[in-house]
């Protein structure tokens, strides 16, 4: 409403050349249209609440109702465009190199696991055995470097 009312000194910084103002009539429909909703859905649900109680008893108010209450249909449309697509590229695309470096390297550390831990009997050999073939393969790698 008091758009324009307040002229701030920024020609030097946004330099106006022909500058286009909206017709008279755009301005006053954005200005009286936003009022006249105001007062239509006061007058509809304060003065005269039955008049909504009757229009929600047809089909097409349900349907309109039903529509803006799921957001406008943006999460469905959102659903459709973008992650149903997503999913199904996915799903395509699940068994690509990238994805058997991991799964590889946890096979790796489950087939260690069953090794090593077939080692670990209680057995006093295979741990002396074992500390002396690391010990060997320490002294080897500090004699070569």
């Amino acid at each position: 409403l008091v758009g324009g009312a307040f002229v701030l000194p920024l020609e030097n910084v946004f330099p106006v050349e022909g500058a286009h103002h909206a017709p008279l009539a755009a301005t006053a429909l954005a200005i009286v249209l936003p009022l006249l909703g105001v007062v239509v859905a006061w007058y509809s649900f304060f003065i005269r609440p039955d008049v909504i109680k009757t229009l929600m008893t047809k089909v097409w108010a349900q349907n309109v109702h039903a529509f803006w209450l799921s957001g406008w249909g943006f999460d469905a449309l959102y659903q459709w465009l973008f992650v149903n697509p997503y999913r199904y590229l996915s799903q395509i695309n699940k068994g690509d190199i990238i994805d058997q470096i991991p799964r590889g390297l946890a096979q790796m550390g489950i087939q260690g696991h069953a090794v090593l831990s077939q080692l670990q009997n209680g057995q006093l050999r295979f741990y002396v055995a074992t500390i002396a073939g690391g010990a060997i393969l320490v002294i080897a790698g500090v004699m070569y470097l």
